[in-house]
């Protein structure tokens, strides 16, 4: 680009437009001479072409966070990138942000990850990241090598709490949600769809009445609830291919789920509210949109504080007793219920249900003894 001349307090100046590594224009000033401004150009689009960036011996980190993010945001899902950006922005930018690039050493990233892993006990993810950032940086010739490469990471810390209920605990579980409908069917029906159907809570979410076939006692799960890249609610693709899926419902949640519609739109047209942009969704706000993410968890968490039931089991942990139950009941084979579940093979299945309840039956261990 030419350079283009402008007035200063101490006299002429030259400035020169250009496009830096993120594809934004910006504008480069204080040049005393046309040749000055065109030197300063080609050195920074030679950087540029080469490295995908300019000063690589001053650049700080950060830097190097920033277009790794970018690249996350052009292929990756909004709820994924969000994922990221968290961690970058709790853990990783804190840390490394400041710091330039060149001189991180094995000893900073040692003492990086010991120390989000006294904090958090899922840190892996954080680490995964630092270390795909700095392997950015190796492949575009920014750094000569990956120093997380050479870091002792502990190992994931289990805490070894279940993640659902018991078979005694869920019969209690349903009969404090029989003692719910009379109060608030919506949080009612939605919990104990949840239950029955072992749905993900963000596939609840986006389900409207079109999905359900009453007639046929089925629901289709084709979208979940996720978050875009500015971090707003909204409706997408579901988690995998495998998520889209038909699921049998019993006879008596069709009951439930009619009452409900009935309700639904009774209160609706008394209080003239219209559904939002997605349609009529089964489990909408009192405004007709997404309902928060966060209300099944609150009204679990409600019903496990009034009935004495164990408060480490949320929304997703309904999802875990359905895989228990219908497993350890021999309701249905591992295949069947990888497919009920949107998971891709029984080997996902089986490995939740394995993690979650060690093996305690001694037929195994008489079969052999006594053979």
């Amino acid at each position: 680009m030419q350079p283009k001349k402008y007035l200063t307090s101490n006299g002429i100046r030259y400035k020169v437009q250009f496009y830096n590594a993120e594809g934004k224009r910006s504008t480069k000033r204080g040049f005393k001479t046309k040749t000055e401004a065109r030197t300063w150009y080609r050195h920074y689009q030679n950087e540029l072409e080469y490295h995908g960036f300019a000063a690589k011996d001053k650049m700080q980190c950060q830097e190097i966070i920033d277009r790794w993010l970018n690249i996350k945001r052009q292929t990756t899902k909004g709820s994924t990138y969000r994922q990221y950006f968290n961690n970058c922005k709790n853990h990783i930018s804190p840390y490394f942000g400041q710091i330039k690039l060149a001189e991180v050493t094995i000893d900073d990233c040692q003492q990086f990850v010991d120390l989000v892993a006294g904090k958090l006990q899922r840190f892996d993810k954080i680490v995964g990241s630092a270390k795909a950032i700095f392997k950015l940086a190796v492949k575009l010739k920014l750094r000569h090598d990956n120093p997380f490469e050479y870091v002792d990471k502990p190992r994931v810390k289990h805490t070894g709490a279940p993640k659902s209920f018991t078979t005694d605990q869920f019969q209690q579980f349903k009969t404090a949600l029989a003692d719910l409908q009379a109060n608030d069917y919506k949080a009612f029906a939605m919990l104990a769809l949840l239950a029955m159907t072992g749905a993900r809570k963000g596939e609840a979410m986006a389900l409207t009445w079109t999905n359900v076939d009453f007639s046929n006692g089925t629901i289709d799960i084709e979208h979940g609830v996720t978050r875009d890249y500015d971090n707003h609610l909204t409706i997408g693709t579901p988690k995998n291919d495998y998520s889209i899926r038909t699921v049998p419902i019993g006879p008596a949640m069709i009951v439930v789920l009619k009452k409900w519609r009935s309700i639904q739109r009774h209160q609706f047209k008394i209080n003239n509210v219209q559904f939002g942009e997605y349609g009529e969704l089964v489990f909408a706000n009192d405004k007709g949109g997404l309902l928060g993410p966060n209300q099944a968890n609150k009204w679990l968490r409600k019903l496990e504080n009034k009935y004495g039931l164990p408060t480490y089991v949320t929304p997703h942990g309904l999802r875990h007793t359905f895989t228990t139950l219908i497993l350890a009941n021999d309701v249905v084979s591992p295949n069947e219920a990888a497919k009920l579940l949107g998971h891709r093979d029984a080997t996902i299945t089986m490995s939740v249900y394995n993690d979650l309840h060690e093996v305690t039956d001694h037929h195994a261990a008489n079969f052999l003894e006594n053979m």
